[in-house]
């Protein structure tokens, strides 16, 4: 969970990512096709190599904290208060376990 005042760099950097991602991706296929051109399995190589982000990436959401904010809607406040501890100061993590639940409040109304 970003704080509020750097929301807007991280989205940029996230977008920044995937295209640099895209990017990286072509020229490396670019290399292996041309370098590789004769042999009938290059493709196989090139999925190879463009699946791994993705098996690091599974393997890094499975240690990944349930969302505070999911947590709250369940129920479990303690829990997203300990998540927000893990990330936050004591005093912020409080304070914006506040704001969760007024968020719900409001939004049930």
């Amino acid at each position: 969970m970003s704080p509020v005042e750097s929301r807007g760099r991280m989205v940029t950097q996230n977008e920044l990512m995937i295209v640099s991602g895209q990017l990286l991706a072509f020229v490396f296929n670019a290399i292996l096709g041309t370098t590789m051109g004769d042999n009938s399995h290059v493709w196989r190589f090139m999925l190879v190599i463009a699946s791994l982000p993705a098996v690091f990436l599974f393997f890094g959401m499975i240690r990944m904290p349930e969302s505070p904010r999911w947590l709250v809607s369940k129920g479990r406040k303690e829990d997203a208060l300990r998540v927000l501890k893990k990330i936050r100061d004591e005093k912020r993590a409080a304070s914006e376990l506040q704001e969760i639940e007024f968020a719900f409040k409001k939004e049930d109304k």
